[in-house]
């Protein structure tokens, strides 16, 4: 799992993790492994969330993102909720935050997606390449701003079978 975010310092949970972070300015990334992983599920809401039975398909991806969300975003007071991208209506935006984070670290000329290919790859999938969780700024007056992204990749591991 890697994270990506404007940060100056590591965050508690990646202390179990094994990998030091990557600076960029002043934009941090980490890389979780299993032991990270386990660590900050243990310390947040998604430690009381019982494991998913069935065969790996986009349901199953679906209902588990849809527990946990449920459960992250009921924290009281949050000023920003986690969801899953929806197809037509977070295409531009997945877009413009990833060429957002391009232009950051001034590789703006890095970028060869387009919503199109997100479209291609992912929602006209049945069995999508990525899943894109999207952070949104919650404002005192209740609108929201989506601000922030997380691409969850599919893969796989012989002798395990497909992951997240």
């Amino acid at each position: 799992v890697r994270l990506t975010w404007r940060h100056t310092t590591t965050p508690k949970w990646h202390s179990a993790g094994s990998n030091q972070p990557e600076m960029h300015g002043e934009v941090l990334t980490l890389s979780m492994d299993k032991d990270a992983m386990a660590k900050f599920v243990s310390d947040s809401p998604l430690k009381n969330v019982v494991p998913l039975e069935g065969g790996f398909s986009k349901d199953l991806v679906d209902t588990a993102f849809s527990t946990c969300l449920d459960k992250v975003n009921n924290i009281p007071d949050a000023t920003f909720l986690l969801r899953l991208a929806q197809k037509q209506e977070d295409l531009e935006t997945i877009e413009r935050l990833v060429q957002g984070l391009a232009d950051y670290v001034k590789e703006p000329d890095a970028v060869e997606m387009t919503a199109q290919d997100y479209l291609k790859d992912g929602f006209a999938l049945d069995n999508p390449l990525w899943y894109c969780l999207l952070v949104d700024k919650v404002n005192e007056d209740g609108s929201r701003y989506t601000c922030g992204y997380a691409f969850v990749f599919v893969g796989y591991v012989l002798g395990e079978g497909r992951f997240i």
